[in-house]
């Protein structure tokens, strides 16, 4: 005959058992579920990342608004051929540098717009210095005023198509012709 104390502490840890799996399932669910939603350590990162990418953007945008800026200034009211080569490439080092920061973080800051508004006025600053040139032009122009040519030519080209122009564009096409004929 069965012991009935015995039934009964088997039955009390029996539910012991139960109650403490419970509570771990519980325990359990509910570490899925803050790290799922909420404010689990997963989100703080994510919050982290987002925040450290727009001030970096920031910075960025900073950057080009100013000393971008600045070297295209240079480039533009240079009379030197090899001065202005050389504010051309600091310009388009800079511009490469904190392009590709902003672009790395496009999917959190959205400023493509912003990096093509930029880039539409270098091309037309890259334009009307290459028109300038050609008007004083002389029979036979020095080697810095041709390499400075060359490359106007090379960064209206990558302008070009950083907007959006394929290679085999009217535009980009007239360049390089123009480009051979310095050659």
């Amino acid at each position: 005959m069965p012991n009935p104390e015995r039934q009964l502490e088997q039955e009390e840890n029996k539910s012991g058992r139960q109650l403490n799996q419970s509570l771990e399932k519980l325990r359990t669910g509910l570490n899925s579920q803050q790290k799922n939603q909420g404010l689990s350590s997963k989100f703080h990162e994510q919050m982290e990342s987002i925040e450290g990418a727009l001030v970096e953007c920031e910075k960025a945008m900073e950057t080009l608004s100013k000393d971008y800026v600045q070297e295209l200034e240079k480039f533009k009211n240079e009379s030197d051929p090899l001065n202005a080569l050389r504010a051309l490439d600091a310009s388009e080092t800079i511009w490469k540098k904190e392009t590709e920061v902003i672009r790395k973080n496009e999917k959190v800051v959205h400023e493509e717009a912003f990096l093509r508004r930029m880039r539409e006025q270098a091309v037309m600053v890259y334009d009307n210095k290459l028109l300038e040139l050609t008007s004083r032009r002389r029979k036979s122009p020095s080697t810095e005023e041709i390499a400075l040519c060359l490359g106007i030519l090379g960064n209206i080209d990558q302008g070009l198509g950083e907007l959006g122009h394929p290679v085999t564009s009217k535009e980009r096409v007239r360049l390089s012709e123009i480009a051979k004929a310095f050659r």
